[in-house]
C-alpha cells in the first residue's frame, strides 16, 4: 500500500514518518513526516520516550507552513546512515514487542 495516488500526491487521511537524519539536539524529534488530513497538509513529529513499562512514541501534529523545514527539500540533505537506520529499526522492534505486536 502506498501513501501516494497515481498523480504523485499524498492520499487523504494518510501519511508517513521518517527517521530524522538532521537531528542536532535531544529536543529535536526522532522522526518527522507529513500527513494529509481531509485535504489539509499537516506535519507530524515523533519522539521516542521511555514509559514505565516500555518505550512509546510521543507525537505532535501541526498544519504545514509553506516554508516548513520538514516538507521542503533542502540542498545537501543527508539520508540516514545504515547505522542510524539499524538503530531506529531495533528501537521500533523493541517498541512493537513491548506493545504486544511481536
Amino acid at each position: 500500500m502506498t501513501n501516494q495516488n497515481t498523480a504523485g500526491q499524498q492520499r487523504d487521511n494518510s501519511g508517513a514518518l521518517f527517521l530524522n537524519s538532521r537531528r542536532k539536539s535531544d529536543k529535536a524529534p526522532d522522526y518527522v513526516g507529513t500527513l494529509m488530513v481531509n485535504g489539509h497538509p499537516m506535519e507530524i513529529c515523533a519522539w521516542v520516550r521511555q514509559g514505565k513499562y516500555s518505550e512509546f512514541l510521543s507525537i505532535k501534529v501541526q498544519e504545514s507552513a509553506p516554508t516548513s523545514r520538514h516538507t521542503q527539500p533542502q540542498s545537501g540533505a543527508q539520508r540516514p546512515t545504515p547505522e542510524q537506520v539499524a538503530a531506529a529499526e531495533a528501537q521500533r522492534g523493541r517498541m512493537m514487542r513491548g506493545a504486544g505486536w511481536g
